[in-house]
């Protein structure tokens, strides 16, 4: 059975259940209902999905209701768990002992909790609805979640799906990446990472994933003060960073260092075609730009390699004699609309496997109208 299809409940319910509901919109459980508009607090129909709520100290017994009902899965949001003091870490090692016992999965707990915005459906205390997408969103923390929904709200940006892990007594992030690989709504996944909870199953799925769909992690905890405020807050090990750091770069993934990155990264990759390969061609109305860009280029992985004397014959032939036709193509400062439309359709798709084209405007550059071009010639 696939991860997707043993996660069906969180992906798809049919019935939920706040167990700790509030009418209070200021509490846990009241601002889940809000969010969900309607919820089952007693019911003799099947429940797909059970969201907790209520005191740390009162978690087992609600599961145990939940698993005698036959509640496929749990979203677990109360803290007081291992992040907490010696009687939460106690709770937690019960939970996860009693859990491989079950049929029940479970997120969390000490989490933000799932969004599924094709379904319309937010199991979370964070107010809102992200719009549906194809970036799926696996991370560790819950306020940073909170956070970057803000953010992306902002931006319009979209989610297959948004899940806050929490301490992982059940789900962990392998679970969720490999479910993010089966999900067909789902187009590139990143993550937000504070630890990893067994690193062999990591590193191999991560590897799986990657050669399937694009994956980027965002890591914390690289500082030694970083790691101790990782280990506070969710009672997570950073682990060696420089270990991880290579493990991504062997599974294929890409690591990103800031918010920002991970989700810039993210959009492009989820709205621009994959490349073939790592054969770049750079295309340029200035020199410097075009070092920089081979450059940044190289530095990730990709080759800028020199074009073929038949290519560069017909660049030859549409370009004026100070232009460089080399990889990068510089076609120099006054370069107006026709001239990177000469260029892009004489370079042909066999120059590379990807194409990265770069403008500095100048006083007389028409951007609107070399942007109008490189989409005339890029179109397929």
């Amino acid at each position: 059975m696939s991860t997707l299809r043993s996660l069906a409940p969180f992906f798809d319910p049919q019935c939920v259940a706040v167990v700790g509901a509030s009418r209070n919109p200021s509490k846990v459980g009241g601002s889940v209902l809000a969010n969900l508009r309607s919820a089952v607090l007693a019911t003799d129909a099947p429940i797909d999905v059970a969201v907790i709520t209520v005191p740390a100290p009162d978690v087992m017994a609600a599961l145990t209701d939940c698993a005698r009902k036959g509640v496929a899965g749990a979203v677990v949001l109360s803290a007081g768990f291992r992040e907490s003091t010696e009687a939460g870490r106690q709770r937690e090692a019960e939970l996860r002992q009693w859990l491989p016992t079950q049929r029940i999965r479970l997120i969390g707990p000490n989490c933000l909790g799932w969004i599924r915005p094709s379904r319309h459906l937010n199991l979370t205390f964070a107010p809102g609805m992200p719009e549906p997408g194809g970036i799926a969103f696996i991370s560790h923390a819950g306020a940073l979640a909170v956070a970057i929904l803000d953010w992306a709200r902002d931006r319009r940006m979209g989610f297959s799906f948004f899940a806050s892990l929490g301490n992982q007594a059940d789900l962990n992030e392998s679970d969720l990446l490999e479910a993010a690989a089966d999900d067909p709504e789902t187009r590139v996944i990143l993550t937000y990472l504070e630890g990893v909870a067994h690193g062999r199953r990591f590193f191999e799925t991560l590897q799986t994933v990657a050669g399937r769909k694009p994956v980027v992690v965002l890591k914390a905890g690289q500082s030694a003060e970083g790691a101790r405020a990782v280990s506070s807050h969710t009672g997570a090990l950073a682990g060696s960073d420089a270990t991880f750091a290579a493990a991504v770069r062997q599974a294929g993934a890409v690591r990103v260092s800031r918010v920002e990155e991970l989700f810039d990264v993210g959009r492009a990759l989820a709205s621009q075609p994959l490349p073939r390969g790592r054969r770049l061609l750079v295309v340029t109305n200035g020199g410097g730009l075009g070092i920089v860009s081979a450059d940044a280029a190289r530095s990730a992985g990709m080759q800028v390699e020199p074009l073929p004397d038949t290519v560069q014959a017909r660049l030859a032939a549409v370009l004026p004699s100070t232009a460089s036709l080399a990889n990068p193509v510089d076609l120099v400062g006054d370069a107006d609309a026709a001239r990177y439309s000469h260029a892009l359709h004489a370079l042909g798709q066999e120059s590379g496997d990807a194409l990265l084209v770069a403008l500095t405007a100048q006083a007389a550059t028409d951007s609107v109208g070399v942007a109008r071009a490189v989409i005339g010639a890029t179109r397929s």
